[in-house]
């Protein structure tokens, strides 16, 4: 699976397109477009790649990783995946743009695929799974693509530090517990691509990363 990242809005948020050249399906993690002209630059580069968006994947519905969904179910009809426990901020998108002074125009949107633990989803010929990680948010998911030894991570966990805990629904020792059960038990070689900021691997954030220490 190829990914490419693009980087969107004020908070520097990673978006992330996953590439099944094979079948030429892709998917979209966390749309952070907050204008038509971003969305026209992930809509060229589908175009230009001859991929067809067959889904959203969310990691969590905070207002600077869900910005663009609207858009794209508008434009291509779309999937949109995630977690029921993060619906209310999903409905709240308005209220959540005040809260950091963001002006731009939100398209509201609904899941239409409500995931939990352990779920497989597929893109093209490769497995997703779908793995809870509770802490940043109450419905926060990693998707892991086994076959590609990588992991879309959202914000549970970035090189050297972890997800905010202080937002609606975060909980630190939640957070904590998640890493350690979900994502640093993944193989080591495992390429974490996150939310905001560089990717990383899990064996270098479990020897490395301060908040993962044993105490």
């Amino acid at each position: 699976m190829k990914i490419a990242r693009f980087i969107f809005n004020p908070f520097s948020e990673n978006t992330y397109v996953l590439c099944d050249d094979a079948q030429k399906e892709a998917a979209i993690v966390d749309p952070g477009m907050e204008s038509e002209a971003d969305v026209a630059r992930v809509a060229d580069f589908l175009k230009e790649n001859g991929l067809s968006l067959k889904m959203v994947l969310l990691t969590h519905q905070h207002v600077d990783h869900v910005l663009g969904t609207g858009w794209l179910v508008e434009r291509y009809n779309c999937k949109v995946v995630g977690h029921e426990a993060d619906a209310v901020w999903g409905e709240k998108l308005g209220m959540q743009a005040r809260m950091f002074n963001m002006a731009c125009e939100i398209k509201p949107f609904k899941l239409t695929d409500k995931v939990v633990d352990g779920d497989t989803l597929m893109l093209g010929s490769e497995k997703i799974v779908v793995l809870h990680t509770p802490g940043h948010s109450r419905g926060g998911v990693v998707y892991y693509l086994p076959e590609s030894g990588c992991a879309l991570v959202g914000d549970t966990i970035f090189e050297r530090s972890i997800g905010r805990t202080d937002l609606g629904g975060g909980d630190y020792d939640t957070l904590i517990d998640s890493i350690r059960k979900k994502v640093l038990t993944l193989p080591d070689e495992t390429m974490l691509h996150p939310g905001h900021g560089s990717l990383t691997v899990v064996e270098e954030e479990r020897k490395y990363n301060p908040f993962l220490r044993e105490k």
